[in-house]
């Protein structure tokens, strides 16, 4: 993801890539992807928080948030977007079903 703009005003990059670290879980439903991370530095907030991250893929957005200071815009964004739930699995157990069987939590399908 070259470049993203983030409308969230509490997050900024430095320097030209995103990169979301400690992805801790992650969920696939329809065309959005949800990713939840753990101790993601936010600068304007000053520290470190459970996070976020909506990649809405149908229409080319993304969206970030921290989940102690932004549960209710989170609440919003999936409403708008029709996810009334997502399973997210844990990332490390679908690389390696990926890995061993090739395949993908039958629900992503």
């Amino acid at each position: 993801m070259k470049n993203p703009s983030f409308k969230n005003p509490d997050f900024f990059t430095s320097g030209d890539e995103f990169q979301l670290s400690n992805i801790e879980s992650v969920g696939i439903l329809d065309s959005v992807i949800v990713l939840h991370s753990t101790n993601i530095y936010w600068p304007k907030l000053s520290g470190s928080y459970n996070t976020t991250l909506i990649i809405d893929t149908k229409n080319q957005s993304k969206h970030i948030y921290s989940n102690q200071h932004h549960n209710s815009d989170l609440n919003d964004k999936l409403g708008e977007l029709n996810i009334k739930s997502i399973n997210l699995f844990p990332l490390e157990s679908v690389l390696k079903s990926f890995q061993a069987n090739l395949s993908l939590p039958k629900e992503w399908h």
